[in-house]
Formats: structure tokens, sequence, C-alpha cells
């Protein structure tokens, strides 16, 4: 069936049906069949996850279309398709992986798994047991996106060794595939034009976070400095259409003025690019500004660069639509009325975005100023002379305020709706709080006290918020070099032998 016949789904009651955990039919004729997913659970807890997903997390993580995906499901693509089961099984794994509420909803409904680790990791082994050796002889969106779901769904379960590997195996899907080169998007379907786009801007993602945070240069990157110069990112936008409007040979005009799911990815993915440079497609030459290079052998140049990232930055959201505002508010509907339902899931989605949005804004915003202190710390005050944020008083100021700002937001959106961005948010969080903890005034006055109370608040949040089963080692060297390892043992047998015998090693 081509992707131009498929019904919207909000006017099909099959597929529809197909998705809702509460559909009697579907659940009976579920279990009278056996599913190449039963090694996992039963196919109505599979049917539950995927509904999940669509609802909670395709709004932060979109790597399918909706309208093809739900088609697949309903016709049982599984049974035939590897490809489409690797799918299904790396979407199971986020969902358990990020959602602890929903993992004790699958407890309470047979789901034999004790952790989330352990359902993370049975999806990982299943995945490796189904590949063949031929398995990157061809190559698909679906495999880029597998890889894509397991290192986020290894990464909240804390198994960051594996969930590593699992990054770079989409990166490369991601280089193999083209993803950020809009030239050779030539031949490809309207959907598949789409998921592409959309699936650079979560390589760049991890790319902007490698360029941040990678204080060891351990982690490979999708993209270098060269490549983001010479980039036009206008180009790689996914269409501001919903996945209902999008055919393989046409693209439907939006149903209304109001804001749709790929809106709010479009601004997150903007804020993202202006975290390391501005936004070359607006007119304004950038070849004037000092490269990558240059700014790496001259501190100043450096400096003046995160300076404007974190100015521009701070007024990046001034114009949002209503729903993705921080005070967004749920609109009331009677329980009447028969669209009640869809508002709520929309309300739910749009939440789930604006928390991720803002979190995210405001610790680039924190991260950046945490490069500039490096940067500037024993240097004279002239090196950044002139500069808004030149002075330790200046950037101490504008770390209250991103403080402030970021326990408003978290404290406005209700936990039901921050859970679906998972430890990702919660780590954001942790960087802008320790932040704090370099405070450079003294205990008797008052910016110290406005802090402390900071402090407390965040410790607070985060007790919520960071819902790992295992203690967080995302800064530590969770890796063993075997090799170094045995050398170091026989340094100190060797060591040991000596001092036993009264060597002194001369």
């Amino acid at each position: 069936m081509g992707i131009d016949a498929i019904i919207d789904h909000d006017r099909s009651t099959s597929l529809a049906g197909t998705l809702s955990p509460n559909s009697n039919h579907n659940t009976a004729q579920a279990k009278s069949k056996v599913y190449r997913t039963d090694g996992l659970c039963s196919r109505e807890l599979v049917l539950m996850m995927m509904h999940d997903y669509l609802d909670r997390l395709y709004a932060t993580i979109p790597v399918l279309h909706r309208p093809s995906f739900r088609d697949a499901l309903a016709r049982n693509r599984d049974a035939e398709d590897t490809v489409f089961l690797g799918l299904l099984i790396a979407m199971c794994a986020t969902v358990v992986g990020m959602m602890p509420s929903k993992f004790r909803r699958y407890r309470e409904h047979g789901f034999a798994f004790e952790s989330r680790k352990a359902f993370v990791l049975h999806c990982y082994s299943t995945l490796s047991s189904i590949r063949g050796v031929d398995y990157f002889d061809e190559i698909s969106f679906n495999k880029f996106a597998i890889s894509y779901l397991m290192d986020i769904a290894l990464f909240q379960a804390g198994l960051y060794n594996l969930s590593r590997m699992a990054e770079v195996e989409c990166i490369q899907l991601g280089r193999l595939l083209h993803l950020h080169k809009v030239e050779e998007y030539a031949g490809l379907n309207q959907i598949e034009t789409q998921l592409r786009k959309k699936g650079f801007w979560m390589l760049f993602y991890s790319f902007v976070h490698a360029q941040v945070q990678n204080l060891r240069k351990e982690r490979l990157m999708f993209l270098d400095p060269l490549m983001v110069e010479n980039m036009d990112p206008e180009a790689l936008i996914p269409l501001d259409v919903d996945d209902e409007d999008i055919f393989e040979g046409h693209v439907l005009p939006r149903r209304s003025g109001e804001p749709c799911l790929t809106t709010g990815y479009i601004i997150h993915s903007r804020v993202f690019w202006l975290a390391i440079h501005s936004w070359q497609s607006d007119g304004v030459d950038d070849r004037s500004k000092p490269c990558y290079c240059e700014q790496t052998r001259d501190k100043s140049k450096r400096v003046n660069h995160l300076t404007e990232r974190v100015c521009e930055l701070k007024y990046s959201l001034d114009a949002l639509p209503a729903e993705l505002r921080p005070w967004a508010s749920q609109p009331h509907r009677g329980l009447e009325d028969p669209n009640a339902h869809n508002a709520d899931t929309r309300f739910t989605q749009f939440a789930s975005m604006r928390a991720n949005l803002h979190v995210t804004h405001l610790w680039l915003q924190s991260i950046l100023l945490d490069q500039i202190d490096s940067l500037l710390h024993g240097e004279p005050e002239e090196l950044g002379e002139g500069k808004p944020l030149a002075t330790l008083q200046a950037r101490w100021a504008e770390r209250e305020a991103i403080s402030s700002q970021l326990l408003h937001v978290l404290h406005a959106i209700s936990p039901e709706h921050i859970e679906p961005n998972g430890l990702h948010l919660a780590y954001k969080v942790r960087d802008v709080a320790v932040g704090l903890l370099s405070c450079p005034h003294e205990a008797h006055e008052p910016a110290f006290v406005r802090v402390a109370e900071y402090v407390r608040s965040f410790t607070a949040v985060l007790a919520t918020l960071d819902t790992s089963e295992i203690v967080s080692t995302t800064n530590l060297q969770t890796w063993i070099d075997t090799d170094r390892e045995r050398g170091r043992k026989a340094d100190v047998e060797r060591a040991t032998g000596m001092a036993m015998h009264g060597w002194d090693g001369d």
C-alpha cells in the first residue's frame, strides 16, 4: 500500500483502534496469535508501549512518520520485516528506559522485568541476535532510528559504555545516509526527506553536547567545525507541518494557523545551532568573523565568540507561540467535548516540548558561561574589556538570572510533562546548579544568601527529576583499559617484590 493511500489516522477508527490500550477486540486478537515481539512481552503490552511512545515521546524524538508507522503496525509488518521488528524493540526500550511511571504501569499489567535496566539490556541482546552478518550491507533511516533510540535507552538505564557504542553506530549511519548534505536528498520522497532532516538535527544535538561538554575529548562527533562553518542550517530545517500532511508524492499545507509539533522541533533546533554559530541564512555575512581555528589560537577571539553566543541565545525565544511559552496553561474543555482527548494529548506533547526547550535554552547559556569563566580565569580584565560578560560580576549576575528562570520553568510544568524528557533534562538542571557552587561572594553578602537558596531548591527538584536506578557516572571514566591495567599490576608486583627483598631498584 502506498503512503498516499493511507487514511489520516485522526479519521481512521481502524488504525486508532490498533494503538488503543483499551481496545478489547484488539486485545483478544493479540492474545490468540504468536508474534515476534513475544520474547519481550505480550502483544498487548507492546501496543501499550507504542501508544505511549506516540503520545508522550514522539514530540521530542520524531524518528518515524506516524501514519506510515500506524499502518505498518496495523498490518503486523514486524512478522516479515526484521528492521521494523528492530524499530519496535528499540521503541519499547526507549519508553521503558525514559519513563519510570510507565514501567510501573506495565508491571501492573504483567510485565515480567523487575528493573528498567534489565529490560533495556534484554532489548539490546534481542536486537543483536536478530542482526545478520549482512545487516549493514543495506542501510535505511529505520536502521539509523534503531541505533539512535538504543543510544537513548542505554543511557537512561545507566549503561554508558554500551550507549557510547550505539551513538557511534548511529553517527556512522547518519554519515552514510548523508543526513548532513541536503544536496544528497535528491531521489527521496517527501516522507524520507522530512525524516532525514529531523534525523540530522537529532545528531546535531549530540554534536553540540560533545562540543560543550566533551572534557576528555573521547567522544566521536557527527560533524567538525569546518563542516558547520560551510553549512546552511535553513536548508536542513524540516517542513513546518505535521506527519499527517506529508505523503510520498506531495505535502499538504498546514490545516490551521496553530503551531504543530514540528514547530517546536524547529525552534529547539535553532536554539542548539545558536549555541555554536549565528544563523547564517538571515542574510548576514559571517565570513568576516574568526573561524574556529582562529578562536583556538586567540583566547580573546574565543571569548568574544562565546559572549556573542550567550547574548544571542538569551533573546532567541522572545517570539514563541503561546503553546511553548513557559506560562502556557491547559485550555478548559468540558467532558462532553468530543475533541477533549485530542486536545489533552496535544497539550501534553507541547508541555513536554516546552520543558525541553526552556531547560535546554537556559542550560546552554550556563555551559557557555562556564567556558568563558574557564578562559578568563587568572587573566587580566582587559582580555574581555568592553564586552557584556567581561567581568566576573557581570557573569555572576547572568548566572543568577538563569538559575531563577530555570526554577520558575521547573515549577510551572508538572512532573508528568517533564518525565518524557528523561535523565537528559535532569542532568542539564544539575549542570546549571553546579555552576552556582563557584560563588565569588562572601557568606554575609545578599548574593551568597540567594545562591544558597537556589542550590537548596535545585537539590529538592533533582531529588524528583533524577530517576536513575544506579548512581550516575556520566562524567567519569567508566571503561577499563586492560592493557594499561596489566602494566600497572606488573609494576605493583615488581615494587612489592623489591620491597620484600630490601631492594631499592638501583
